[in-house]
């Protein structure tokens, strides 16, 4: 960004990086400022890791009724309602895309993921790498910016 790059995957980037270090209100206002230039589906679930889940919700819920057939955008929604503390609507909105047997082992995910907080770890588990200092002492926060989630409902 510092060499003029806007792209939606160099801002989504970016969002990601700060919400790892902790700096959500910075991670939402670039968000925030830039949600135009993202897809709906990537700002909201960015939105939602960024302690905002409630505009996430706006965003994904909004862009949910243009495309009623995307799976993708209802399940980073009902994550999005999950982190809200919402479970109902995040029960009945995976309920849509998830086989029934399982339904509970997604959302018990999804609530360990919530109780762990806004924390780089839970970002890294929703990114599917590892944590600097644990058996990957390699990975650095590019690493975390450009990784790619790795569950169901992610375009990222």
């Amino acid at each position: 960004m510092a060499q003029g790059d806007t792209s939606g995957r160099t801002l989504l980037g970016r969002a990601l990086a700060l919400t790892g270090s902790w700096r959500h209100e910075e991670a939402a206002e670039l968000l925030f400022t830039h949600m135009d230039a993202l897809p709906a589906s990537d700002c909201g679930l960015a939105l939602a890791l960024a302690q905002e889940p409630e505009a996430a919700i706006a965003v994904l819920a909004a862009a949910a009724e243009q495309e009623p057939g995307d799976a993708g955008l209802r399940q980073n929604l009902a994550f999005a309602y999950a982190l809200a503390g919402r479970w109902r609507e995040a029960r009945a909105l995976t309920a849509l895309d998830v086989p029934p047997d399982r339904l509970p082992a997604r959302l018990e995910r999804w609530a360990r993921l919530a109780s762990a907080g806004p924390s780089p770890q839970r970002l890294a588990a929703m990114l599917g790498i590892e944590m600097p200092g644990r058996s990957r002492p390699d990975r650095s926060r590019r690493q975390v910016a450009a990784a790619r989630p790795r569950w169901a409902g992610a375009r990222w």
